[in-house]
């Protein structure tokens, strides 16, 4: 699957990390808590650094803020693709695939939840 979209302030914000969790079915929890918290699925399925953006034909413009990124998502289940932002897009390593990122050093820009039968 092909994900496209656009950073909304590029100048001030800059595609940070991408991570995606699956799971096989949605089952609810034994004992369920109220949480905001994201990464839905208990499995993870992809993660893409900053470095990673433009692999298997994808592409990140830092000028435009527009991105395309290539999910295989080969497992029937529901896929949770979250897309994290940070500020200060000078301060992300596009180049270094050596640094260390974490996604508790961004905010949540968007996601999505894909169900493949």
């Amino acid at each position: 699957m092909i994900f496209t979209g656009r950073v909304l302030d590029p100048g001030e914000f800059g595609l940070y990390i991408i991570a995606a969790t699956y799971d096989a079915a949605l089952i609810p929890p034994n004992n369920p808590q109220p949480s905001f918290y994201i990464d839905a699925g208990s499995e993870k399925a992809a993660t893409f650094p900053p470095w990673a953006f433009k692999q298997d034909g994808g592409h990140y413009d830092r000028q435009s803020g527009e991105f395309s990124i290539t999910l295989k998502m080969e497992k029937r289940g529901y896929y949770y693709v979250v897309f994290y932002l940070k500020e200060d897009p000078s301060s992300i390593p596009y180049a270094g695939g050596r640094a260390t990122v974490s996604t508790s050093n961004g905010f949540i820009g968007g996601a999505q939840v894909i169900r493949i039968t």
